[in-house]
């Protein structure tokens, strides 16, 4: 591909997409504008989520923990322990200690989390008395697994992968019926209304020879599940893994996946990127992740990377034993810096306008009168939904 035609579609996504022209009006209590209004604009969290996977080491290590921190993720997704071979190994005793214990790190810290995963398609990864199972008895208890980990975290878990894999795999189809992921998604959200339920597979993104998982196999198994009764009008989203091979990626193609599959108008998300570790990882990494950024329809993105110490990555791995950035780490850095509004101080001008750019997110608006010398404090929140330009009116 053409690197500068790339170059300015991302521009044109970076400004078109991820981006607004904001106003802030201020008026006196007469609707008067004021003038000489001193501004201070501090950007605090990103509308576009990009968040780290981690595993249980995280709990062992202080060091792990603040280095997750200090990057300024939004977002997190637990590589295994939320799994239901982790929660439940030996069947009827359920042990949430591990994931409890990081879902209390992230919540305490305002992270976001996503919920990986509730069911599993492919067969060799269900518990070995689960495949023992009658039909019926296989149902009850698939529902019972779906509300003990869904109503475990109510409200707390902003995106459930409901059934992961099911365009590779058909477990519970071949046990239940071809109606069963329908029916657990459809319960799903009986159970928590308030989350965003996604489809979860492999190589609709990076592959697009897999027959299985083309973008229009995706589509025809997100209708499918839409038509059980009762699932007509619900959301579902896109999860694509995007665990991309060592060759150079296919982008035209990643972006036709991205049109195709926005035409449903249901959120898309990376939800496990990592790319094999070779000479030109790091670049593979920042062509992907800003293919992603430009698109409307892309939500978010989890970058796979979980550290383990002593691990001799051969993944993708952001930092090393030391807590060191990698290439691919300086990828990340970079991009997550690129993409947040600096902090900007100014004055309204005769109109009581103070005109800035500034990505999707919420902000702390700081305004200081000349006249009355009260300093204002407003948080404001600019989303894909706002018009462009967006006029934001603060009396004071």
């Amino acid at each position: 591909m053409n690197e500068t035609r790339s170059d300015e579609i991302w521009l044109c996504g970076l400004v078109k997409v991820r981006k607004r022209k904001i106003l802030l009006q201020i008026t006196d209590k007469l609707a008067r504008p004021v003038r000489g209004v001193k501004v201070n604009i501090k950007f605090r969290k990103p509308l576009f989520h990009v968040g780290c996977g981690v595993t249980d080491t995280f709990l062992q290590y202080k060091k792990y923990q603040e280095w997750f921190l200090q990057k300024g993720f939004t977002a997190s997704v637990f590589t295994n322990q939320m799994k239901w071979y982790w929660t439940e190994s030996r069947q009827g005793i359920e042990n949430y200690t591990v994931p409890d214990a990081m879902f209390q790190f992230f919540k305490d810290h305002g992270i976001a989390i996503r919920g990986h995963t509730v069911l599993w398609d492919k067969p060799k990864m269900n518990q070995d008395w689960l495949h023992r199972m009658t039909p019926k008895e296989l149902l009850a208890t698939a529902v019972r697994r779906l509300a003990s980990v869904m109503a475990r975290y109510l409200n707390d878990i902003f995106e459930w992968d409901v059934v992961n894999e099911n365009l590779h795999f058909h477990f519970f189809e071949d046990k239940i019926g071809p109606q069963a992921s329908g029916m657990f998604y459809h319960i799903a959200h009986v159970i928590d209304p308030n989350a965003t339920l996604y489809l979860n597979e492999f190589n609709t993104l990076e592959i697009p020879g897999d027959i299985y998982a083309g973008p229009h196999k995706y589509i025809k198994r997100f209708r499918e599940i839409r038509s059980y009764p009762g699932n007509e009008n619900l959301t579902i989203g896109f999860g694509l893994q995007a665990h991309f091979p060592s060759g150079k990626p296919n982008m035209p193609y990643i972006r036709a996946v991205f049109d195709f599959l926005s035409e449903t108008k249901m959120p898309i998300w990376l939800t496990e990127m990592d790319v094999q570790n070779t000479t030109n990882q790091a670049v593979y990494l920042e062509e992907i992740m800003r293919e992603a950024f430009a698109h409307p329809g892309v939500e978010g993105m989890i970058v796979w990377a979980p550290w383990k110490p002593g691990a001799n990555c051969t993944g993708l791995c952001l930092t090393d034993d030391n807590f060191k950035n990698t290439r691919a780490g300086d990828v990340v850095d970079k991009l997550m810096a690129e993409w947040r509004t600096p902090e900007l101080n100014g004055k309204t001008n005769s109109k009581g306008l103070y005109k800035y750019y500034g990505f999707l997110g919420d902000y702390i608006v700081t305004l200081y009168d000349p006249y009355s010398l009260k300093q204002i404090i407003r948080e404001i929140k600019i989303t894909n939904k706002d018009p462009n330009p967006v006029l934001i009116p603060i009396s004071i």
